[in-house]
């Protein structure tokens, strides 16, 4: 449960951020809720959760790191899936190669360290605090980056 504490406190404090007005993630339940005939990403990584198989947990005082195998949805590949804390990510999916927003990989595999913490993951405020914090996070890094360029 005290690493499930750490992720949403991170989580929250990433989500609280103000980032200015050039933010603008798609909403938490367009991700969720289907759209002409797609899910989105967050409800497909909801959906992923359960097929979710860590593979390793590194802890060393404030620094954590999880390595998981997530599956493809449509073929027999699996994707490797780091999640680091304080927070960071990493996907070797094709999505995560062009994109800095977080895949259904990485939400599958944020949700599945909180849901086996014991987390209530099946609450939406959650959900929306996974999702928010996710895309935050991934915003202030890639400015970040371009601010290095």
């Amino acid at each position: 449960m005290q690493l499930a504490i750490r992720v949403i406190f991170t989580l929250a404090e990433i989500a609280g951020i103000e980032v200015g007005r050039d933010y603008k993630p798609t909403s938490y339940l367009y991700s969720y809720y289907k759209k002409r005939d797609n899910e989105g990403v967050f409800l497909k990584g909801l959906k992923l959760k359960d097929k979710v198989k860590i593979v390793k947990v590194t802890v060393d005082g404030e620094y954590s790191e999880i390595i998981a195998r997530v599956p493809s949805e449509n073929s027999t590949k699996e994707y490797r899936v780091k999640i680091i804390l304080p927070l960071d990510f990493e996907c070797t999916c094709p999505y995560q190669q062009h994109h800095f927003n977080p895949c259904k990989h990485v939400y599958a595999t944020m949700l599945k360290i909180l849901e086996l913490n014991g987390a209530p993951i099946e609450d939406w405020r959650l959900q929306q605090l996974v999702y928010e914090g996710l895309n935050k996070y991934a915003y202030i890094k890639a400015k970040d980056l371009q601010a290095l360029t």
